[in-house]
């Protein structure tokens, strides 16, 4: 079940959650504070372990790239004060098969606090926009609340796979209209 990447081009860049936070684009600027939260918060990261300074580089040159190549990508997550809190938005989970995967990564402190579900109902809303039938997560097999905030919003594991060198589960929900 693939979507039209073309599609996903019409994604907004600039996105309130809420509460004070919204999404907006990373950029080379955000370097220092996205190293200071991922070596603060190693579970928002993929890897899960305190980043190198080259990793935080390579991530932000692969955000920019995908932004240019794509029209559209993974965003950081801003409070009122303008820190740096995580990030959140699509990115392209196979090009070759039209899928998009969600992508949220939060700073501990901000997780339990409606934030992840806020992203996730906008990122979801906007995906409606776009007519965007389908959306997919890959879970690290040991991220045991990514499964469940996933499971309980309606996402369902169809498979595992190794995405960026880690056995993961493949999770996927259907994009339904929002509700009011």
């Amino acid at each position: 079940m693939g979507v039209d990447i073309g599609q996903a081009r019409r994604l907004g860049f600039h996105i309130s959650l809420g509460a004070g936070y919204h999404l907006r684009p990373l950029g080379t600027s955000d370097f220092d504070s996205l190293l200071s939260m991922l070596q603060t918060n190693p579970d928002a990261s993929w890897e899960r372990t305190a980043p190198s300074v080259e990793y935080v580089r390579t991530l932000i040159d692969f955000r920019l790239e995908h932004y240019e190549r794509f029209g559209f990508g993974v965003l950081a997550v801003e409070n009122s004060a303008g820190r740096l809190v995580g990030q959140a938005g699509l990115q392209v989970f196979n090009v070759d098969r039209d899928m998009l995967e969600v992508v949220i990564f939060l700073a501990s402190a901000e997780t339990g606090k409606g934030l992840g579900s806020r992203a996730l109902a906008a990122i979801s809303m906007q995906a409606y926009s776009c007519d965007i039938a389908c959306l997919y997560a890959a879970i690290r097999l040991d991220n045991f609340s990514a499964r469940r905030f996933f499971s309980s919003r309606g996402f369902e594991l169809i498979g595992r796979d190794v995405h960026y060198a880690q056995v993961c589960g493949i999770w996927r929900r259907l994009v339904v209209p929002p509700t009011s």
